[in-house]
């Protein structure tokens, strides 16, 4: 993938993370900062590799249709999960035993952040896309055992974000790291979206 294509898209999506720092600071009722870190690429071939790391990471998925037909994940560690859904709820978390409300918080988040990816592309490429409803999987495992359902064979596109909370009792700022990856039917649309941002 060409690097200033990636560049591009990075500028645009730094758009996005000014709305998702709002929105998810109306939810915390505190400060949260967040920003685009990186844009890179994984293969589709290496998804068998993808497909066999780690059960701690937790995933809230978005498919959609339209235009085009993809998906579009909102991935983070089972830490920043519980750090970020604590602190947005004002309480610690388990991850082992998300309540009902803690699992409608965990997919509100996951809406902020990816409704705010949608509506970049959405402005940039003047695309009609249909998104579904968020859906939580608590492991890579799972998540893939859906998103092969779907045949999609393009390369992933990953967006990773930093974020940043306001420790109010100190005036400093607690943060980590989290992905939101974005996979279509095949290359040739992927090509046509980034080309459009560009």
């Amino acid at each position: 993938m060409r690097q200033d294509i990636l560049e591009v898209m990075a500028g645009a999506l730094n758009h996005s993370s000014k709305q998702m720092s709002e929105s998810l600071s109306l939810i915390a009722m505190n400060k949260i900062k967040m920003d685009v870190a990186e844009i890179n690429t994984t293969p589709y071939k290496e998804r068998g590799a993808r497909n066999g790391i780690c059960s701690d990471v937790s995933f809230v998925v978005q498919q959609f249709v339209g235009d085009y037909e993809g998906v579009l994940a909102l991935v983070m560690g089972n830490i920043e999960c519980v750090h970020l859904l604590s602190y947005c709820l004002g309480r610690p978390v388990s991850i082992d035993s998300f309540s009902e409300n803690e699992h409608e918080a965990i997919l509100e988040l996951g809406n902020v952040i990816l409704n705010a990816v949608f509506r970049s592309m959405l402005n940039i490429t003047q695309s009609h896309l249909i998104v579904a409803a968020p859906k939580y999987y608590p492991s890579l495992f799972r998540m893939c055992e859906i998103i092969n359902k779907c045949d999609y064979e393009s390369d992933f596109i990953a967006i990773d974000f930093n974020y940043l909370c306001l420790n109010d009792g100190t005036s400093t700022y607690e943060g980590g790291k989290m992905k939101v990856e974005l996979q279509m039917k095949n290359n040739g649309d992927i090509a046509q979206v980034l080309e459009k941002m560009n």
